[in-house]
């Protein structure tokens, strides 16, 4: 979460900077992550209310298939901001100075993740596997 909230305020504040100040390409990649982080976010959010829930009462079906599109969106997320990350270190590098290699940047990334790639791992096999749903058309 610690490199959410970094990302983001270092968005917001390179968004108020001039767009000369950036090649349009710098401006592109932030607009990109900023999308993507606010998807990740509302993702959390499904994900975090639909936990909740299921420690007050038993969850429907439908709810549970959206816990399940829940997780699927937050890893889908985190694999796009990831590649992104990856695709354009450099960049990704003036939001995060103490971040010195690729293999150290995917590490804390992966490491500020992990209670949600734990979550992937046990639908993995299940009817709600990521990328294996058909329910979609029921939500």
């Amino acid at each position: 979460m610690n490199m959410k909230v970094h990302l983001i305020i270092s968005l917001l504040v390179l968004s108020l900077v001039s767009f000369q100040a950036y090649p349009n390409s710098k401006l592109e990649l932030f607009n990109e992550l900023r999308e993507l982080f606010s998807a990740r976010e509302d993702a959390i959010n499904r994900f975090d209310a639909l936990t909740v829930l299921a420690g007050e009462r038993q969850r429907t079906f439908k709810e549970e298939l959206e816990f399940a599109n829940s997780i699927c969106d937050i890893a889908n997320v985190n694999d796009q901001i990831k590649k992104i990350f990856n695709d354009n270190f450099e960049q990704s590098q003036e939001l995060r100075k103490e971040i010195t290699t690729r293999e150290q940047m995917n590490q804390e990334f992966d490491k500020e993740n992990q209670s949600y790639l734990d979550v992937v791992k046990q639908v993995t096999g299940t009817p709600y596997e990521c990328d294996k749903q058909n329910y979609k058309k029921l939500l």
